[in-house]
């Protein structure tokens, strides 16, 4: 289906989505007050469930509300710059983000392309994984392994993307990619 409007209806559009609402008001005073006492504001989805939103769509378009709020791309990659100093470890992260593998990353190149954060990260030697099976294996033996290498490399990509969104998106409102994990 194609919807064709006018340039005056596009533009009423664009200025009522610039506009703020009751909901945005509750949230930039909430975020004005966070900053306040903490230092920076926090984007939690919960808080904007809690305010009857629960469409996935709505909620992002919340998320970008904030991410403008907080400086936007600037800020954004200077948060992502800030964390790139740091060594993780999935151990400093809740279980139901790192399942069986036990490792350490950092980040190792950060670029956005086309609205999109993509991450690159180095993972160190010495790491382990317990399979579903119970077998525990070094990170390097499982990679390494012919029937489950590939998975097991996707998956260290897939916790290490969801450990750092634990970090980024409250601060942000950004959801990252990693592009490229080095193990």
């Amino acid at each position: 289906m194609k919807i064709i409007i006018t340039e005056s209806q596009m533009n009423m559009v664009v200025e009522n989505s610039k506009t703020p609402t009751r909901i945005s008001d509750i949230l930039i005073s909430m975020w004005d007050e966070q900053t306040k006492e903490e230092g920076y504001p926090t984007f939690d989805k919960d808080v904007i469930k809690y305010l009857g939103i629960d469409k996935w769509t709505v909620i992002n378009d919340y998320a970008e509300f904030f991410n403008d709020y907080i400086g936007g791309e600037e800020k954004t990659i200077k948060i992502i710059d800030k964390l790139s100093i740091n060594n993780f470890s999935t151990k400093d992260f809740p279980k139901k983000l790192s399942g069986g593998y036990d490792f350490d990353w950092r980040i190792s190149n950060s670029y956005k392309k086309d609205d999109v954060y993509f991450i690159e990260c180095q993972v160190s030697d010495g790491g382990s994984v317990t399979l579903m099976d119970g077998r525990h294996m070094t990170l390097e033996d499982a990679i390494n392994h012919e029937d489950m290498g590939y998975e097991i490399q996707e998956e260290v990509s897939d916790v290490i993307q969801d450990c750092l969104n634990e970090l980024i998106y409250p601060r942000t409102g950004i959801m990252v990619d990693i592009y490229y994990v080095e193990i």
